[in-house]
C-alpha cells in the first residue's frame, strides 16, 4: 500500500509539472501562429499600400495631366488666335495675344483660369531680328493682365518691363535654333 501511496503522490506531484510543460507547449505554438499571422498581414498591408499607391500616382498622373493640357490650351490659345489654328499671315503684336486670354469681371483684366499668369507675351517672326514684347500694366501683375492703361508709377516690383537687348538676342537664337533641330 505504500507503494500505491508513493506512486499517487509521485504522480500527483507531476501532475502540475505536465501542465505545464503543456502550457508551455500551447503557448509556443500560439506564439509561432502570431508572428506567422504578423508576418501574413505584413505582407498584405505592403501590397494593399503598393496597389493604394499606385492608383493614387495613376490619378494623380491623369488629374495633373488634365490640368497641364488646359494651362497649355489657355497659353497657346493666344498663339493660335483663340480656339482656331494660326492660319493669319501676320504676326500679331504681343499686345494682342493678352486680348485672348479670359476676361474676369471681378478684376477688370484678363488672366488666367488655370495655373500661373504668363510673365509676358512676345511676338517675333522667323528670319527677322526682333523681338517685341509686352508690358504688364495691372497693378498687381501676378493677379492679372491689362495693357490697356498706362503704367502706374512707381512700377510694381513684379512688373516685368521688357527684356535687355542682349536677352532679346539670346532669346531669338535659342528659338531659331531650337525650329531648326540643331544642337548649337
Amino acid at each position: 500500500m505504500r507503494r500505491a501511496l508513493s506512486q499517487t503522490h509521485a504522480l500527483r506531484a507531476r501532475w502540475p509539472l505536465a501542465l505545464l510543460l503543456a502550457g508551455i507547449g500551447l503557448t509556443a505554438v500560439a506564439a509561432f501562429d502570431a508572428q506567422r499571422a504578423d508576418r501574413s498581414n505584413r505582407g498584405a498591408a505592403t501590397q494593399v499600400l503598393r496597389e493604394y499607391a499606385s492608383f493614387a500616382a495613376w490619378s494623380y498622373a491623369q488629374h495633373l495631366e488634365e490640368t497641364m493640357r488646359g494651362m497649355a490650351r489657355e497659353v497657346i490659345g493666344a498663339v493660335n488666335h483663340g480656339s482656331a489654328l494660326h492660319t493669319g499671315l501676320r504676326v500679331p503684336d504681343a499686345r494682342d495675344l493678352v486680348h485672348y486670354l479670359p476676361w474676369g469681371d471681378a478684376c477688370y483684366c484678363h488672366h488666367a483660369t488655370q495655373g500661373p499668369n504668363p510673365e509676358t507675351f512676345f511676338a517675333f517672326e522667323m528670319g527677322e531680328d526682333w523681338l517685341e514684347s509686352t508690358i504688364n500694366t495691372h497693378p498687381d501683375p501676378d493677379a492679372g493682365w491689362e495693357v490697356d492703361r498706362p503704367m502706374m508709377l512707381p512700377v510694381p516690383a513684379a512688373a516685368f518691363t521688357g527684356y535687355p537687348a542682349g536677352d532679346q538676342e539670346t532669346i531669338l537664337h535659342a528659338i531659331k535654333r531650337l525650329a531648326r533641330g540643331s544642337p548649337d
